[in-house]
């Protein structure tokens, strides 16, 4: 599974209109305070759970931010007479997440279910592929003889090299993505280990 995806979102322009949608979409549990909840599709590891709260609590006029991992979701209460809500979804954006705001108790719609499917895709020809290798494994060791033994480590090699390349593009996008903010996630000793 891929970690911390992050995504080149440029600084956007940003009317009143969109200020005013945040603020609609946000709850009052207090006077003073107003709840924003964000749903982050591409949040997927503990380390994008703390650079998101991270970047919030930076904010001087948050009061609470909390990211949900299993629902990739983000909740903030913040002052709203010290702040604006745009200053949240930017503070978001910078930190290479897409994501979209939703009305308290809003459930998202997966927007990830094509990654899903990618994912379990490569989960199956890595599956068979080591079956395979695993299989002419076995006949190597059996006492297969010499000019035997070399054709099956080379077929072995030629199922094993494009399985990884293609199963391993998950982890692969992810630790690329990483390296280009210049910084390191979980994807990138496993992108070098296989």
């Amino acid at each position: 599974m891929s970690c911390c995806h992050t995504s080149s979102a440029e600084e956007r322009p940003v009317t009143d209109l969109e200020e005013e949608r945040l603020r609609a979409a946000s709850h009052a549990p207090d006077n003073d305070i107003l709840e924003t909840e964000f749903h982050i599709p591409g949040m997927h590891c503990i380390a994008c759970v703390r650079r998101i709260e991270r970047a919030l609590a930076g904010l001087d006029y948050v009061v609470d931010a909390r990211a949900n991992l299993s629902n990739r979701k983000v909740r903030i209460k913040w002052r709203q007479r010290d702040g604006q809500a745009r200053d949240l979804s930017r503070a978001i954006e910078r930190e290479g997440f897409e994501h979209a705001v939703l009305q308290i108790g809003e459930v998202a719609r997966d927007p990830g279910a094509e990654t899903h499917r990618q994912l379990l895709l490569s989960l199956a020809v890595a599956g068979f592929a080591a079956a395979n290798v695993m299989l002419l494994s076995i006949s190597v060791w059996a006492g297969a003889d010499e000019f035997t033994r070399q054709l099956f480590h080379l077929i072995s090699g030629l199922i094993a090299v494009p399985a990884a390349a293609y199963a391993g593009q998950p982890f692969f996008r992810s630790a690329v993505a990483a390296l280009r903010q210049g910084r390191l996630n979980m994807d990138v000793p496993i992108s070098l280990a296989v």
